[in-house]
């Protein structure tokens, strides 16, 4: 962290070495507080480096079990109570691990049907709207064909979301989703470069943000 940036310089205005002590000290403070909570999402990241989204954990419990337990310390140091309120959920995020089999499609009868590692949800607060992207390659000539999700939500504080999906794309087709597809999401940690939920279907899922 730059000292110069907490320490409120004012121009003109020489530091004395008590005000200098004062600024490292601050530093110091504020960086052992983030210390924690930087090394669990750090470990947390390289836990999943050769998880491949969750398809090598599918059949190894022993290894969706770490996991888990990786990140459950990340949601213990969740900085933001209430993360419905917080600027930091709208985005686009990119979905770096699930144990959901229906997300990453794992039984489907053909490899091409499984989307690939580009799996995407771009969140707009404000307007309550929530739009989920894949990719699919198709082994026709490598043809990728892009599926989206549209969907609408309403907050239920402090952490939940309960979403409606409206619509499906498949490539440039488009199909109006049913009544009946619902679901909710609990957000258990939420800063300005990680996201954890959880959602009805007990799955878990971990993004990283790609921008605002």
């Amino acid at each position: 962290m730059d000292v110069g940036f907490v320490s409120g310089i004012v121009p003109g205005r020489a530091r004395t070495p008590r005000r200098r002590a004062l600024c490292v000290a601050q530093a110091a403070t504020e960086e052992s507080a983030t210390a924690p909570t930087a090394a669990a999402k750090r470990a947390l990241l390289l836990a999943l480096e050769s998880a491949s989204l969750g398809r090598a954990t599918m059949q190894k419990p022993e290894q969706q079990q770490s996991i888990e337990e990786y990140i459950r310390k990340v949601e213990a140091l969740n900085p933001t109570a209430e993360p419905l309120a917080s600027p930091d959920l709208s985005g686009k995020w990119r979905l770096v691990y699930t144990d959901s089999e229906e997300i990453l499609r794992t039984n489907a009868p053909m490899p091409w049907m499984q989307p690939t590692d580009d799996i995407f949800q771009v969140i707009d607060a404000s307007a309550g709207t929530v739009r989920n992207e894949e990719t699919l390659e198709l082994p026709l000539f490598s043809w990728k064909l892009q599926n989206k999700v549209r969907a609408t939500f309403e907050t239920d504080p402090p952490r939940r979301v309960n979403v409606k999906f409206r619509q499906f794309e498949v490539g440039p087709l488009k199909f109006k989703a049913p009544e009946t597809a619902r679901g909710f999401l609990d957000i258990t940690y939420l800063d300005d470069e990680m996201r954890i939920s959880r959602g009805n279907k007990s799955s878990v899922f971990v993004l990283t943000k790609e921008s605002k």
